[in-house]
């Protein structure tokens, strides 16, 4: 092997060397962007999830004061139900101006553009009034 042909092959080796090494630097940046991106996604979804719930919150006290009753007050809600049920506008206006508020958010969960788990702290243990919820440790 003459020396031109030795310094040949340790060139090549050598551009090969520094072709893996950037192929696996671009593929950290890569796996770093994606996982970046994910975050972001994640806490965009959640930012979404609370505003949502938190523009909703005054729509909720407008339902409440209009009529509706408390969702752990299963007489209650049953009467709203009977009256909707016999032909009572103002009730059926209710019982759908309810239903429509969770509505929107199921498919905002069920499409993944809420996040389940925000909704679930915030508005899936709704206490019943009067009762006090239990401290988590």
């Amino acid at each position: 092997m003459t020396s031109y042909e030795r310094w040949s092959l340790i060139a090549s080796f050598g551009s090969l060397l520094i072709g893996v090494v950037a192929f696996g630097a671009v593929a950290w940046q890569l796996l770093m962007l994606s996982r970046g991106t994910s975050q972001d996604h994640d806490r965009r979804r959640k930012q979404a999830t609370m505003e949502y719930l938190t523009a909703n919150m005054d729509r909720r006290k407008v339902l409440f004061d209009e009529g509706i009753p408390h969702e752990r007050d299963h007489r209650a809600i049953a009467a709203l139900v009977g009256l909707s049920l016999s032909g009572d506008d103002r009730a059926t206006k209710l019982v759908a101006s309810y239903l429509t508020t969770f509505n929107f958010l199921a498919v905002g969960a069920q499409t993944d553009a809420f996040d389940r788990n925000v909704i679930n702290e915030a508005w899936g243990g709704l206490p019943y009034p009067g009762t006090a919820r239990p401290r988590r440790r």
